[in-house]
């Protein structure tokens, strides 16, 4: 099910409530000439969201986090030092060790909350639909997933799957 043409692949999606349904929604593709290299059921037994792609909202959360926890670490280092010294707020009344404290502390507050901001983002925005269609699967769903790079058999299959019982679908579109 992996596009090979730089321009693009097309995706139709949907969930069905049992493995009954998924198998005769795959059936009446295949009578209808699709290949099973352009169709796949993703649910217990079959294929898991990950060899299908759904991102783990957990390791996004994480990935995000960490990345942007160090960033806004870093800035917090420099932006601390630098507005120690402007304003000659003193920490413990050294001039040395002030500004070594001010970049320390405000590194730290920097770290804190780009690590909640960076996973409260990566959580919620960056894996919204994975969590969507994982949620799905673990209630017991299956997902029928045709991929081509021909729009007309994706819109063929979407019709195809109109008299069935469908309960979410949805067409997407991406640009490799």
């Amino acid at each position: 099910m992996n596009a090979t043409d730089s321009k693009g692949s097309y995706l139709y999606m949907c969930i069905l409530p049992s493995e009954q349904d998924a198998l005769v929604s795959y059936r009446l593709l295949q009578k209808n000439g699709f290949s099973p290299a352009n169709v796949a059921i993703v649910g217990k037994g079959y294929r898991s969201p990950n060899d299908v792609g759904f991102a783990e909202p957990k390791k996004i959360a994480t990935q995000r986090a960490k990345s942007t926890a160090v960033f806004a670490g870093l800035v917090g280092v420099f932006s601390g030092a630098i507005f120690n010294k402007m304003t000659g707020i003193p920490i413990v009344g050294h001039p040395l060790v002030d500004p070594f404290l001010g970049a320390i502390l405000a590194g730290l507050s920097g770290l804190l909350g780009g690590f909640l901001v960076g996973g409260g983002v990566g959580f919620i925005w960056e894996s919204g639909e994975s969590i969507f269609y994982r949620n799905r699967l673990e209630r017991g769903s299956y997902i029928l997933i045709v991929e081509s790079q021909d729009e007309s058999l994706v819109k063929n299959a979407a019709e195809l799957l109109s008299e069935q019982p469908v309960q979410s679908a949805q067409r997407y579109y991406f640009r490799d």
